[in-house]
């Protein structure tokens, strides 16, 4: 695990309907230096993989704020 990396979301939530979910990468979005993707997986879904998410440098930035079920 990066220390860039931040992930906010309820340590605990009575159901799994809707979580809301923020998550971005300390990155100065360079073309040396960027964050292309960003996915996020959930092992006990039916569908592991719950959200994808991509970036392009310098027009960007690599933060998104959403719920996820």
């Amino acid at each position: 695990m990066s220390d860039r990396l931040h992930l906010i979301m309820p340590a605990d939530f009575p159901t799994g309907y809707t979580v809301p979910m923020s998550l971005y990468i300390d990155s100065p979005m360079t073309e040396a230096d960027h964050v292309s993707q960003m996915r996020v997986f959930a092992p006990r879904n039916p569908l592991i993989e719950v959200a994808s998410f991509h970036f392009v440098p310098q027009r960007s930035l690599p933060r998104v704020s959403t719920r996820i079920r």
